[in-house]
């Protein structure tokens, strides 16, 4: 039982490093290439170190390590090409991710000890699905997905097959020794011994049983892996296209919603530089005529300070939908138009008055050109005191009286007829109209 608790304080401390790096920092970026050469690592090792089991490692020079070597950087050369597209990427992210686990896993119980089939088989499946979710989290998380061609996505599901393989086949042969015997395991420290003298040795071939004996793969096994294989496949492709589908729906969304965005930032940007020409062009006219309108200083003032505050506004603003600047600009137009609205509407006033005063004047003139103010009737406004006036100068200075004189009284009846005649005239012009 220790070896178990040991086993499992063990691979949560892993799981909790490998979990906190790939979802919290940009460790899925060069995932791929450091799980890639650390497979190519081992199986060098065990091809080389462990001659009786025949594992094929290729052999393109004679030099060993230089064969090695070789096969890294075609490793990673083909890790390159394939994350340049995303859905490949993450299907070799998971797949080189679940053979990793499946290393570390044996290697963590063989480090403990031998321990039951079943207890090993619970160990290495839920670990290994916690490393998947692991996985997917960090894809489908972050901005690690995109939408691409069907092609595309079926190959990322034909390399994403390793993964449910992999794992069906690890827990199957882990319950299969389950037979009434335990796994027998090789010392860990055995096992790096090995590794050690490889290093030294390379020539030197190991025998016996590698890390974990006990073990039996049949072809029943290898039938249920392909089984849950390909339906992880079909189970891949539908809940990608329907990802894939909703992310077409919502990039189409955002683009619509960006272009109305941009349609109201260019009408709001619009006014607002229509706002500010207006404002540029009654400030133009104030200040060409500023002593013709006799602007008060107050208000002067007052116009000055909301010009210049419109000009930093004008030479701040980069464009963007900004309601908030619209209405104050709109407020500062309103102010501005209202304050030349009351100067002109002081100048109409006076205006008026200058007419009114003028019209006056005339009136007054013709007035006088109507109504002599002569010497004998000096004193009369009306007709009738005129009337009367007139009888009592012509009883003085008619020719028929003892001190008539014809002259002076041919004068008085010239003005006499003048003065009558222009009051009858004013009565006629200020007379209603029926």
């Amino acid at each position: 039982m220790i070896h178990v608790v040991t086993a499992v304080i063990i691979m949560i401390v892993l799981l909790l490093l490998y979990g906190t790096m790939m979802l919290f920092t940009d460790y899925i970026k060069i995932s791929s290439y450091l799980k890639g050469v650390f497979l190519n690592c081992i199986w060098f090792l065990v091809a080389e170190g462990y001659g009786e089991y025949e594992i094929y490692y290729p052999e393109i020079f004679e030099n060993r390590w230089l064969n090695f070597f070789i096969m890294n950087v075609a490793i990673l050369l083909l890790v390159f090409e394939v994350s340049k597209y995303i859905k490949l990427r993450n299907a070799f992210l998971v797949s080189f991710g679940t053979a990793e686990h499946l290393i570390v896993a044996f290697m963590i119980m063989n480090f403990c000890g031998g321990f039951p089939g079943w207890a090993a088989s619970i160990f290495y499946t839920v670990s290994a699905l916690i490393v998947l979710g692991i996985h997917i989290s960090a894809i489908y998380g972050g901005k690690n997905t995109s939408t691409e061609s069907f092609m595309s996505r079926f190959l990322a599901g034909i390399l994403l097959m390793p993964a449910p393989f992999i794992i069906t086949s690890g827990c199957l042969m882990l319950i299969d020794s389950n037979k009434g015997k335990t796994i027998e395991a090789e010392p860990f420290m055995d096992f790096v011994y090995r590794v050690f003298d490889f290093i030294k040795d390379p020539e030197y071939n190991y025998s016996g049983e590698l890390m974990i004996s006990g073990l039996n793969y049949t072809r029943q096994m290898f039938l249920t892996s392909l089984i849950v294989a390909i339906i992880v496949l079909v189970v891949y492709l539908i809940v990608d296209s329907t990802v894939d589908y909703r992310m077409g729906l919502k990039e189409k969304h955002r683009t619509k919603t960006e272009a109305e965005k941009e349609r109201v930032r260019a009408e709001i940007s619009s006014r607002i530089h229509a706002q500010l020409e207006k404002i540029d062009s009654c400030m133009s006219y104030i200040s060409t005529n500023y002593k013709v309108l006799k602007v008060a200083d107050q208000d002067m003032k007052v116009l000055r300070s909301l010009y210049d505050e419109a000009t930093r506004i004008k030479y701040s603003y980069n464009g963007a939908a900004s309601g908030p600047i619209l209405k104050r600009v709109t407020d500062i137009k309103t102010e501005i138009y209202m304050i030349r609205d009351k100067i002109l509407a002081g100048e109409s006033k006076d205006a008026a008055a200058e007419e009114e005063a003028k019209a006056a004047e005339d009136m007054q003139k013709k007035k006088q050109e109507r109504n002599p103010e002569v010497g004998y009737f000096n004193g009369c406004t009306t007709e009738d005191e005129i009337k009367k006036r007139y009888r009592d100068l012509c009883k003085v200075f008619h020719p028929d009286s003892d001190n008539g004189d014809q002259e002076t009284f041919l004068k008085i009846k010239e003005d006499y007829e003048a003065l009558l005649g222009g009051i009858t005239a004013e009565t006629a012009e200020n007379a209603p109209v029926s």
